[in-house]
């Protein structure tokens, strides 16, 4: 099927049902030249039953899931889609062994409960409780001409709090920390990786007429309302970080069918899977750095190797020039000793045989070759 990848390719709905229960859908949209999102579009126009993001995870861990059966092919539906390859993109990072194993456990342990209150909460939900109190207390104490400057919770930031209570905890038992950094932003933290991400209130646009202060400071033809923003209590969680063409999921938008407690389970797996995602983009990076700094250093690394070599022939060349001075030296004194000579005769202070010992003691310690083979070399390499 790869060979053909870059055709389009003509797939029966029967054979599409089957290659989707049998390989993820990220991974054989890379065998059509799509991606996994435009495949399960395909598979939703053909009424092609595909499986969950949960399904594989659960498979890696050993347990089987249930495999519905095609459903009949309807009047005026096709039978059949011609799968035309996009441009390519570069390849999804694929995540370490180790990471799946711990996404595919994540994803056994069953759903994640989120308390009805918070009786031991987790130790940054805590000091968020705390700080409030403390500020409840100074708004107490203090009047500020403005009105109060204290702000209560409302259900749904109480509701947050209980879901990220239960979302720390569970990933830390996955060995993600959540942590608390500068200007007290919450993530995250996986060895030198930081998962940044977000757990909001969606708002929404809605009119509303303007008030008698409004109108006052409205030029005449302006309209009578404005438009502000609302909570609609529906809560996003997204990871902010970037993640590469990794093909992880990064946002989870609750609806009525399925609240944010029930995706907590989703959440953490991704949130494994993202560790190891970073992990590799860090590394990739890191890789990147030394390569840059190598090309950066590699004509001054080129020079000093040629003077390096430059150094080590001058001094090769010099030792050359010593070994001939002692060689011609000593070749001299053979010569002196050959003369018939008396030894005690005294010269300039000294016996004839005492200057023999003298001139050999300087042939010895000029000659390079005293120390041997090795010891020229490590006179030239030093």
């Amino acid at each position: 099927m790869g060979e053909n990848a870059a055709r389009p390719i003509t797939v029966s709905r029967e054979e599409l049902f089957r290659q989707v229960w049998e390989t993820p859908l990220i991974q054989l949209g890379e065998t059509y030249g799509i991606t996994g999102s435009g495949l399960a579009k395909i598979c939703d126009r053909l009424a092609i039953p595909y499986p969950s993001r949960g399904h594989w995870a659960k498979k890696a861990a050993g347990k089987q899931g249930s495999q519905p059966s095609l459903p009949p092919l309807e009047p005026g539906n096709p039978s059949s889609a011609t799968i035309k390859p996009t441009t390519p993109k570069s390849r999804p990072i694929f995540l370490s062994a180790e990471r799946q194993a711990l996404a595919a456990r994540a994803a056994l342990d069953g759903p994640i409960s989120v308390p009805e209150r918070l009786a031991r909460p987790h130790p940054i939900i805590a000091g968020w409780i705390a700080e409030h109190e403390r500020q409840r207390r100074d708004a107490k104490r203090e009047h500020h001409i403005f009105g109060p400057i204290f702000t209560e919770w409302t259900d749904t930031d109480h509701r947050r709090h209980r879901i990220l209570d239960a979302l720390f905890k569970a990933a830390m038992r996955q060995e993600l920390r959540a942590e608390t950094g500068e200007r007290g932003k919450t993530y995250f933290s996986s060895g030198q990786d930081q998962i940044e991400f977000k757990l909001r209130e969606k708002q929404k646009q809605v009119r509303r007429p303007k008030t008698k202060s409004e109108m006052r400071w409205s030029l005449p033809g302006e309209r009578n309302w404005t438009q502000v923003l609302e909570p609609t209590g529906i809560l996003v969680f997204k990871i902010d970080s970037y993640l590469g063409d990794s093909a992880i999921r990064s946002e989870w938008i609750e609806t009525p069918d399925a609240p944010l407690e029930k995706l907590l389970q989703e959440i953490v797996c991704s949130l494994i899977l993202a560790a190891s995602a970073l992990a590799k983009l860090r590394n990739e990076r890191e890789e990147a750095e030394r390569r840059r700094l190598e090309s950066e250093h590699r004509p001054q690394i080129e020079r000093e190797r040629r003077q390096r070599e430059h150094n080590q022939w001058r001094r090769f060349i010099d030792l050359a020039h010593r070994w001939e001075e002692a060689t011609t030296a000593q070749c001299f004194l053979e010569e002196l000793k050959a003369h018939e000579s008396h030894l005690t005769q005294i010269v300039c202070g000294r016996s004839i045989a005492e200057w023999f010992d003298w001139a050999q003691d300087h042939i010895r310690n000029r000659n390079p070759m005293n120390g041997g083979v090795e010891g020229i070399f490590k006179d030239v390499d030093g």
